[in-house]
């Protein structure tokens, strides 16, 4: 049965790597925004927002692709395993680097990103069950093509 495809997906086949890749490039972003002076986004703002905004816009992203990378991993369970697990990490690595950038301003007093923080947890959950009900899904699909063209090919 052939499965899913994505092209170099080899490099990325750990979810390790792909949050490693994921925390350096959130590393550049924060230190772009601190030599371009980026802090805060109203007058009203403590500043040092912009780092926790590119902290979860960087986890964001590793959520979606490494949901999509589970659905062509062989073995589903041990990719979710090492991809929460990376994500967990990820999350504890940008939430280090926006409070260093940020000008030791802790998450606890970003309230939007405390929230959008707890919400990523549960949101990534949810990702992933809806993750395994596709594969289970296209699995199914492919079986009955197979199945398909085995007795289309019979009657031929």
């Amino acid at each position: 049965m052939a499965d899913l495809e994505i092209k170099g997906y080899e490099k990325f086949g750990n979810p390790f790597y792909m949050a490693g890749a994921t925390a350096l490039l959130a590393f550049v972003f924060m230190l772009i925004g601190k030599l371009c002076g980026f802090d805060g986004f109203t007058n009203d703002s403590n500043g040092g927002e912009f780092p926790w905004m590119a902290a979860s816009a960087l986890i964001l992203i590793y959520m979606i692709f490494s949901s999509m990378f589970s659905l062509v991993s062989d073995n589903f369970f041990v990719y979710y395993r090492k991809a929460f697990l990376a994500f967990i990490a990820l999350m504890g690595v940008n939430s280090g680097l926006a409070y260093l950038f940020s000008g030791f301003i802790w998450i606890s007093e970003m309230d939007v990103y405390r929230t959008i923080f707890f919400i990523f947890v549960f949101a990534y959950l949810v990702l992933y069950v809806m993750m395994m009900f596709i594969k289970k899904i296209i699995n199914m699909a492919q079986r009955e093509d197979e199945a398909f063209s085995k007795r289309n090919a019979r009657n031929n």
